[in-house]
Order: structure tokens, then sequence, then C-alpha cells
């Protein structure tokens, strides 16, 4: 999932002057509405591109990569009632991309979340560890709980050889993975192939 980075500049102030309605909720309450038009919109189109897969193909998974990092905004968080991990910053989802991954997992628009956590586990503003325990247990299994159709939201972390290329690190996001296996909501998705030709 990538969306301009701040906006789409000309197109975006085209498409406000058309589309935006006057009444947008200032959901962060920062003085602007023009990022919660953009993340409404985002949302509406993940919303539909789901029902539309269960239509057709109930069968098939849906899922999004977003960033690894949703908001380091308490407001944010707390109007979903969850806390952020402590220490976290960095380019974030919410505020950058118009990216809301927490609307589609607690709303159930999504089978699955993947954001990429291409950080290492000794990293301090971007800890591997808090980010995987936060996304599996704080975000999937809190807010899968909350759902009235059973479903399960699962969180399959992106994992970044091409960042990360020590064996010894790689495990240890595997077991960082497994410490949270008894959400049952965890697994690895592996960024690039690649990289494990010249893994050292």
């Amino acid at each position: 999932y990538f969306y301009a980075y701040g906006g789409t500049y000309s197109e975006d102030a085209d498409s406000k002057s058309k589309h935006k309605p006057a009444n947008v909720v200032d959901v962060d309450k920062d003085g602007s509405t023009d990022d919660d038009w953009r993340r409404a919109n985002v949302d509406s189109v993940i919303c539909n591109l789901y029902k539309a897969i269960q239509e057709v193909k109930p069968w098939v998974r849906f899922g999004m990569g977003s960033f690894g990092i949703w908001t380091t905004q308490k407001k944010a968080a707390q109007a979903y009632g969850i806390s952020l991990p402590n220490g976290i910053s960095g380019l974030d989802d919410y505020d950058v991309q118009a990216c809301n991954p927490i609307e589609w997992v607690k709303n159930g628009y999504v089978d699955y979340i993947n954001p990429q956590l291409y950080w290492p586990t000794t990293s301090t503003g971007q800890n591997y560890n808090k980010l995987c325990q936060w996304w599996a247990k704080d975000v999937c299994e809190h807010f899968s709980n909350q759902l009235t159709n059973g479903k399960k939201v699962h969180f399959f972390s992106s994992q970044s050889i091409s960042s990360n290329r020590s064996l010894t690190e790689i495990q240890a996001q595997v077991d960082a993975n497994r410490s949270n296996l008894s959400s049952g909501y965890t697994g690895s998705v592996f960024f690039d192939t690649d990289a494990y030709l010249t893994m050292d």
C-alpha cells in the first residue's frame, strides 16, 4: 500500500474542490481535515474491494502491506482505545501515507495485515520486537476479539532480508514472531528473495 507522501499535490487540490464534503470530521483535531478525507477515501476503497472479493471468491484471502509504524500520535490511538508501543519513532502510515490499517483490521476489511517491519531487533526507535508484539497482540488479536462474525485478522510480519543480512538477526525476528503464536495470528513474509543468495 502506497499513497503519495503528503498527498497528491495539484491532483488533491482539484479533487478537494470537486469532491471533499464540508462536514469531514477532524479526527486527530489538528486543525485540518485533508488527511481525514484522504484516509476515509482509502478506507472506502479497501472496504469495497474486500466486499467485491467476498462476493465473487470468498475463499480468497485479501490483505495489505503497510508501513511498519502506524502512527506516533497518541490522539489517534486513543480514538481507537489502544496504546502505542513505547519509544517508537519514524515515518508512519497515518500521517504520511493517508493509510489507516487499524480501521481495516477493526472492521474486518482485510483477512491479514502485512506491515513492513524492516528494522532489526536491536533498533531503538524502530524496534522489531516491540512492533511485532504490538501488531500481533494489540492490533490483530485485540480487534479480532471484537469482530462479531468470528473472523480473525492475521498479522504476517514483512521482514527485510535485504536490510538484515545476518542469519542471527533473522532468527531473532522469527523467534519474536513465534513468541506471539499464542494469539494464533502471526507469520512471516520475507523481502526479497534475491537477498538469500548473498546472505552472510
